[in-house]
């Protein structure tokens, strides 16, 4: 290894022990997570990770928020991505892909239908927002 990059390395570590040492465990966390995973999908950008989490932050800083556990979030994805998908004419199609009955199709885009309706009328009246945030917890 050349000595810059031994030195940029120490640098790294040295930064990381000094932010370990000073914020919260879970973003620390989370950063290791993002930089595990970028790097086991081949994606080696030094700082990526950091990156993604200041983006997140810009986001939802200061803001308390719910995450899913992973079965439900990836539930909540897939039915995302059904919705997504569907072109009219390919539930049958979907069902095969996502090992799901045409009927179960059906339904998630029925209700994926309902809650955009619902979020449309809360975001054209304030009013109804709580509304849509109590709809939007419920399908959480």
């Amino acid at each position: 290894m050349s000595g810059k990059s031994e030195k940029h390395n120490e640098k790294v570590a040295f930064t990381r022990n000094l932010i370990r040492n000073r914020y919260p465990a879970d973003l620390i966390a989370i950063m290791e997570l993002f930089d595990k995973r970028l790097k086991q999908e081949g994606v080696h950008k030094d700082g990526l990770a950091d990156r993604l989490i200041v983006e997140i932050s810009i986001f939802l800083g200061g803001r308390h928020i719910y995450l899913p556990q992973s079965k439900r979030l990836q539930k909540i994805i897939r039915d995302l991505r059904i919705y997504d998908e569907f072109n009219g004419k390919n539930s049958l199609e979907l069902a095969e892909k996502y090992d799901l009955t045409e009927r179960t199709i059906h339904q998630i885009l029925k209700d994926h239908r309902e809650f955009l309706k619902e979020w449309r009328s809360a975001t054209a009246n304030p009013a109804k927002a709580i509304e849509a945030e109590r709809a939007i917890k419920a399908i959480s």
